[in-house]
């Protein structure tokens, strides 16, 4: 299985934690670049993320970014979805989407009682 590649953009609180889970936790997904104001050093090579940049343009123009996860503040989200990379593929990102369930610290999203 050929891995999806991703960026995460925003390396606060919340998109450390989906960096490391992608790295650690999702066998489908190689993490590429983080895009953040302010990235530590660091921690990046710790997962072995090639790209760290604060320059978004640079990640979305990436031909070999298929997935971004938003995790910037939320007001800037709105923004971010209306600027999709160029070549993602819908089955990856559905694919990356159902196995970074994985080591979420989020509950699974309860299911309705069957009729």
């Amino acid at each position: 299985m050929t891995p999806t590649t991703v960026a995460v953009i925003g390396a606060g609180r919340i998109g450390r934690m989906h960096a490391e889970n992608l790295v650690h936790a999702v066998p489908g997904a190689y993490l590429k670049a983080v895009v953040s104001p302010r990235v530590d050093a660091a921690w990046a090579d710790s997962l072995g993320v090639p790209i760290r940049t604060a320059e978004l343009e640079r990640v979305l123009s990436d031909p070999e970014i298929e997935a971004v996860v938003i995790t910037a503040p939320s007001g800037r989200h709105v923004e971010l979805i209306q600027r999709p990379p160029r070549r993602a593929s819908t089955s990856s990102a559905r694919s990356l989407s159902r196995s970074s369930r994985i080591g979420s610290s989020r509950p699974a999203p309860r299911q309705p009682p069957p009729a």
